[in-house]
């Protein structure tokens, strides 16, 4: 089974994996972008530049974790940066480089 993105949650910039799994996982798009689609393949995710979210628990609430994930991206930005992967030890915390690791991904 290919893995999959519902948008699903409150905030409409979220996907959320289709995964049986012990870890969240879930797509964001950039900031200001509109989604098009209620669902999106792993495929369809590159043409995006958004984010690729992991944690072994979910967000509470996934609206205010958007916009403070959001906040965090933007303040560890580089130039070049087309999106990335993020690993939340604790999604429900202040984001920050105690709890959030992050791998950019660059504009080819």
């Amino acid at each position: 089974m290919a893995l999959s993105f519902s948008n699903t949650s409150d905030n409409l910039s979220l996907y959320i994996a289709s995964t049986q799994s012990s870890f969240w996982c879930a797509f964001l798009l950039p900031e200001g972008t509109k989604p098009d689609k209620a669902s999106l393949s792993f495929e369809e995710t590159a043409q995006y530049n958004g984010y690729y979210l992991f944690s072994s628990s979910t967000p509470e609430n996934k609206s205010d974790f958007v916009t403070h994930a959001w906040s965090y991206f933007e303040s560890i930005a580089i130039q070049c940066q087309a999106g990335g992967i993020a690993w939340f030890t604790d999604p429900n915390a202040t984001l920050s480089s105690n709890n959030v690791t992050f791998i950019y991904f660059l504009e080819a």
